[in-house]
């Protein structure tokens, strides 16, 4: 299990680290600023949360600034085209004009797998000074929300991005292909990536390491491959981490799942207090308490690490065949320190208020509200005003003792709980790295992740230290990790399959008894401010959730900011958007979408009053 892994993990961990101790000597931390703003940050964390480097590695910046959107010469790098897909422009007087969350990522790559590209000669990566930089994203991409109300729009920190993740791949694809089969586009690429270096020599060099990027990508979108179409807000975040990991471990593109299980951004405020992460709840708080009353949180590494590996991190995979390839761990470009710093100013996120400018709340709508929220809500959503001391702030809701009115669609679950593939690279690594058994020749894909976060962060076991020696001396920080276990594989043999795989998942996932196949339910501070609602992002608005699952509706546009103060969502009608899409749930005979289900969490829904549906929406405004 995770929790004996990391164990492991941090004996190791705290031993170098009360070593670091010494050498981190008695270094002053810098003073805490004083000029606090959006949500409890001043504006040079708000900075360094928009631009940091968490290790992602799209493709190397001058290529980037180089490259055309397809169908035109018009640079891809434009703001309004990058906007276009929902990411947010960069904040006014910045220096650096790429949408927010596009973070340049340099360091030594001489060590690194597919972004180790050399495309001019005598070129160097051993040392970030030398070394190219690449553009990838960091946190802030997925998890700067954005609300429109009369022309007013107001940015929320941590909440729900409305990027369209999946158009905006399919278009860089599409620019790096035509890039490469277009003669005039590629001179005129080459020319801007080469500059001095421009010759015939370092143009074959640029061909080369164009057709290994172009290779690279085109595997990743075969394994992700879906009919599925997310739209806005939403990602397949587990599917994506589950391939790549398939990839590192070297396999085909052909031994991939599909991402077809898309649930929405989830909001980060207030995650430091939960125990258990993620949309089913897979990822667990875990702390190492240190002397002096502080705490290294290295579960957060492993969640926040897994991240990476998903959204453009590079990972050497290589089965450690001595102890010293043990010790040294898995080569990556994963930036622990900043995934450490990042969860620490996640701890000083302040949920989003009921703006000012917003129509005014209903004080006798809201006492009635807080009533009927403590009558029928607060078992599963422990808001502040209802939590106890002792008790966890979320609880969990296994799909197996989950009456089929309230069950939600299950598939962002099921499929991380039930997907295996042949282990490649990883067949014989210990599952917990230095203990437990081998991984056999077929394995679930949880369980290479696992070893993969392990391998990841004993790589980057020197930075940890150094980064939890500052933790020792006071500098906040966070917790949390992915669990996994052996039964499903032996499960699958013994279900008979009734029509395809799905249904034979399907079958597995609503009978088996494992703490993966959950959803949670989490405290609802600032829920005002996330639509749309489900964790698949179904639901346009907390009124449509408070409805009977059959009037809730079936179409409704996405992609927009626009603002409905009064059921408190995005409005239903298109509002003003570069790209947007109707959101259906159903398909063109009627059949509910795998991955679009609304229905689910009524919980009495049908005996509620329309005056006690607008009082419940008018006191979840006051969270």
């Amino acid at each position: 299990m995770v929790r004996d892994t990391f164990t492991v993990f941090a004996g190791l961990l705290i031993g170098a680290l009360l070593l670091g101790i010494v050498w981190a000597g008695s270094r002053p931390l810098p003073p805490a600023p004083v000029d606090i703003r959006s949500q409890g940050w001043t504006p040079s964390e708000l900075e360094r949360w928009q631009r940091a480097t968490q290790g992602s590695r799209l493709m190397p910046l001058d290529w980037f600034m180089a490259l055309e959107q397809p169908g035109s010469a018009e640079p891809f790098s434009d703001e309004a085209y990058l906007t276009s897909f929902g990411y947010l422009p960069a904040t006014e007087g910045a220096a650096n004009r790429l949408p927010i969350g596009f973070a340049v990522d340099q360091q030594a790559d001489d060590t690194l797998g597919y972004s180790k590209l050399r495309w001019y000669e005598q070129q160097r990566g051993d040392a970030a000074p030398l070394s190219e930089p690449w553009i990838g994203l960091n946190c802030s991409a997925c998890h700067t929300g954005s609300i429109t109300y009369e022309g007013t729009t107001l940015q929320i920190q941590g909440g729900s991005t409305l990027a369209d993740f999946q158009s905006f791949i399919e278009a860089v694809d599409a620019a790096l292909r035509e890039t490469r089969s277009d003669r005039l586009k590629f001179d005129r690429f080459a020319t801007a990536v080469l500059q001095d270096k421009d010759s015939g020599e370092n143009r074959a060099l640029l061909i080369i390491a164009l057709d290994d990027l172009i290779a690279w990508q085109d595997q990743t979108a075969a394994m992700n491959r879906t009919d599925l179409r997310y739209g806005p807000g939403r990602l397949d975040a587990f599917g994506h981490i589950y391939n790549k990991v398939i990839l590192f471990a070297g396999r085909n593109a052909t031994d991939g799942h599909p991402s077809d299980a898309p649930v929405s951004y989830p909001f980060l405020w207030g995650v430091h207090r939960h125990q258990r992460l993620q949309t089913n709840g897979v990822a667990e708080n875990t702390r190492v308490q240190l002397a002096n009353g502080r705490f290294l949180d290295y579960g957060a590494l492993g969640r926040n690490t897994g991240q990476v590996i998903g959204v453009f991190g590079d990972l050497v995979v290589d089965r450690p065949s001595n102890v010293a390839e043990t010790l040294a761990g898995y080569p990556s470009s994963v930036q622990t320190e900043t995934l450490e710093w990042f969860e620490a100013q996640i701890a000083r996120l302040e949920s989003p208020k009921w703006p000012e400018s917003f129509p005014g709340i209903d004080p006798d709508l809201v006492r009635e509200g807080r009533a009927l929220f403590g009558a029928h809500c607060v078992d599963c959503h422990r808001t502040p005003a209802f939590q106890k001391r002792g008790e966890t702030v979320e609880t969990l809701h296994a799909f197996k003792d989950t009456s089929p009115e309230n069950l939600t669609d299950i598939w962002m679950a099921c499929n991380a709980f039930t997907r295996s593939t042949l282990s490649g690279a990883f067949e014989g690594t210990p599952e917990g790295w230095f203990r437990g058994d081998p991984i056999p020749g077929e394995a679930k894909v949880a369980t290479l992740l696992k070893t993969a976060v392990t391998g990841t962060l004993i790589g980057r076991k020197g930075p940890i230290v150094r980064t939890g020696a500052a933790t020792f001396l006071g500098a906040p920080f966070e917790p949390v990790v992915v669990a996994d276990d052996d039964a499903m594989i032996e499960m699958q043999r013994t279900v008979e399959a009734p029509r395809n795989q799905k249904d034979v998942n399907r079958e597995i996932c609503l009978s088996a008894d494992h703490p993966m196949l959950a959803y949670k339910a989490r405290p609802l501070d600032g829920i005002w401010a996330t639509p749309p609602y489900l964790h698949n992002g179904s639901v346009p608005s907390l009124y449509d959730l408070l409805l009977p699952a059959s009037d809730r509706p079936d179409r409704f546009w996405v992609g927009h900011s626009d603002f409905d103060p009064e059921n408190v969502g995005y409005t239903r009608e298109l509002g003003v958007a570069r790209r947007a899409m109707e959101f259906n749930v159903r398909d063109e005979d009627g059949n509910v979408i795998p991955g679009n289900s609304n229905e689910g969490h009524e919980y009495g829904a049908d005996q509620f009053s329309e005056r006690d549906r607008r009082a419940l929406v008018e006191y979840m405004k006051t969270l």
